[in-house]
């Protein structure tokens, strides 16, 4: 769920998302139904916001995805990467972006300082439903001193290599 993560600052999320769904259908893929089955699971709900113009691939992929079981992030990628000069390099450049966002997006230290907040969830920590770890509040920023700041972390790009992010730099 990346629904808080890009409304201040829309994210290009696309190929965490997608190997996310892939994911998703692997794990419920003894359920769906095949055509004429009277039992199983039958269609999905999609639902994307933010950077609209890099989030039409999550929706390209998961119809793919969705029609076929077999057809998984990776086939998606490379299938949308042939339609390009230079796909060998549009398809690494996506794996590569795809492998740092899974593993950043799931670390949960790191997670919880990229993660926005909605009602939903802040009211469901304070029962004891916990969706993902929540940021601390502002008003709890506020009041730590230097050390209880300190203590939280660096607040730069994860990884030894800052450079990790500059895919398409120079």
């Amino acid at each position: 769920w990346w629904l808080t993560f890009d409304l201040p600052v829309p994210l290009f999320l696309s190929p965490a998302t997608i190997e996310a769904r892939a994911h998703d259908v692997a794990l419920i893929r003894e359920h769906l139904a095949a055509e004429g089955d009277a039992t199983g699971l039958y269609g999905h709900e999609l639902f994307t916001t933010g950077q609209e113009w890099g989030y039409w691939l999550i929706d390209y992929c998961f119809a793919r995805i969705s029609w076929n079981a077999d057809f998984d992030d990776d086939a998606c990628f490379a299938d949308f990467a042939d339609r390009f000069r230079g796909a060998d390099e549009i398809l690494a450049v996506l794996q590569a972006v795809r492998d740092r966002q899974v593993a950043d997006l799931r670390d949960p230290e790191i997670l919880r300082l990229l993660v926005g907040s909605d009602d939903e969830t802040e009211v469901a920590e304070q029962v004891g439903i916990r969706f993902h770890p929540l940021p601390a509040p502002p008003a709890a920023v506020l009041g730590w001193d230097q050390a209880r700041a300190a203590a939280q972390g660096p607040v730069s790009p994860p990884g030894p290599d800052k450079r990790a992010y500059a895919f398409l730099g120079p």
